[in-house]
């Protein structure tokens, strides 16, 4: 049995973490080691809650515990975890969510029955408030750029296993992405080499509208590192593929605007959005649903 790396993340959450430790811990697939990389700053209290907390596992030879002198971002710290790995595969597994038990077993036995594939994803259970909402139904194998790049795929980070060399082999995640950073490294992987689905629902992804959200000026930012990585990828596809790509994103960037009250620069992503009828009618839900919750925060 070939040994796999899964590498955890974490910051500001170690009220999570055992959790998400644990749900490795109870896999039925045996070669594993657990590389946790604690992304908080020496000093703060988030790095004292976890280090209490990964006293408890010290003791076990298969979780190492790795810390970051100041916050980096979660490339960095998969990067770290990739580097100190041992594991001929790696998958990832974010600290707030879970992998249900028979995961990487039935991922192994997929990538071993399908040499072709060097990575595969599987289905995810989405939770929220710790109740069950959705499962994804995504499905798609060999090249799926297009729906990444368009923000369509619902391939989570901790959905995927990769074979350790294919990583190394892209240079792992680019450093510079604070978000989007499942996209970044799957559209490397994807210039190279083919993704596998196991289609199956083997974790659970717990969403979190609250934590962590950049303001509009950072999110601003990750899109145009997104476009300037990405630009020639976008442009080998024909027009009609290019609008949709830039359509998603900057119709993105009209939402958190409008969330964060900056009206004027909602409009001027909405205009660069260009949305059709369809394409509204299509998000009508959403538009609805999040120009009341705006409004209503407004109002208080």
């Amino acid at each position: 049995m070939s040994l796999v790396s899964v590498i955890i993340p974490t910051y500001k959450r170690s009220d999570n973490l055992a959790r998400a430790i644990d749900s490795v811990r109870e896999q039925t697939y045996n070669e594993i080691e657990i590389i946790v990389v604690d992304d908080n700053d020496a000093d703060s209290i988030y790095r004292k809650s976890t280090e209490e907390l990964m006293n408890k596992y010290i003791k076990n030879k298969k979780i190492i515990y790795i810390q970051h002198e100041k916050n980096s971002n979660g490339a960095v710290a998969r990067n770290n975890g990739i580097n100190a790995s041992t594991g001929e595969y790696i998958a990832f597994l974010d600290d707030d969510d879970q992998f249900l038990p028979s995961k990487i077993e039935e991922q192994m036995n997929y990538l071993n029955l399908h040499k072709k594939y060097d990575a595969c994803y599987c289905f995810c259970m989405k939770y929220k408030d710790n109740l069950h909402f959705y499962s994804t139904t995504y499905d798609k194998e060999g090249n799926p750029s297009i729906d990444i790049l368009a923000l369509k795929s619902e391939i989570y980070t901790p959905s995927l296993i990769f074979k350790k060399k294919a990583l190394l082999d892209i240079g792992g995640f680019n450093e510079n992405f604070k978000r989007h950073q499942d996209y970044e490294i799957l559209l490397k992987y994807l210039e190279k080499y083919e993704l596998g689905c196991v289609n199956k629902s083997l974790a659970i992804v717990h969403v979190d509208d609250t934590f962590n959200h950049p303001k509009l000026i950072e999110y601003e930012k990750i899109k145009n590192l997104f476009f300037d990585t990405f630009s020639n990828n976008i442009s080998q596809y024909e027009k009609q593929i290019q609008d949709r790509i830039y359509r998603e994103h900057y119709f993105e960037l009209f939402f958190i605007s409008f969330k964060q009250f900056k009206f004027i620069k909602s409009v001027k992503y909405l205009i660069k959005a260009k949305p059709t009828l369809k394409f509204l009618y299509e998000n009508k839900k959403k538009i609805v649903k999040i120009l009341k919750k705006s409004l209503l925060r407004r109002k208080r």
